[in-house]
């Protein structure tokens, strides 16, 4: 995590089972893992923007498999 006095920057892990579409895929039962990689600008104490970064093409080929 990186922080300065308007920016918080990290890197969050996820493992889960999708039960409703996720990203525009449907599920598929199959478990995914895959890290977020995601800014966010503070303004007075509060969040006013996000700007997120996920591989989806690792997601899509995770719930691809049988």
């Amino acid at each position: 995590m990186l922080t300065d006095d308007q920016f918080v920057a990290c890197r969050l892990y996820f493992r889960c089972t999708p039960q409703r579409p996720f990203l525009g895929f449907e599920p598929t039962g199959a478990q995914v893992s895959f890290a977020e990689h995601v800014f966010y600008r503070f303004d007075k104490q509060r969040i006013v923007e996000v700007w997120s970064l996920i591989d989806t093409q690792a997601v899509r080929e995770q719930l691809a498999r049988p």
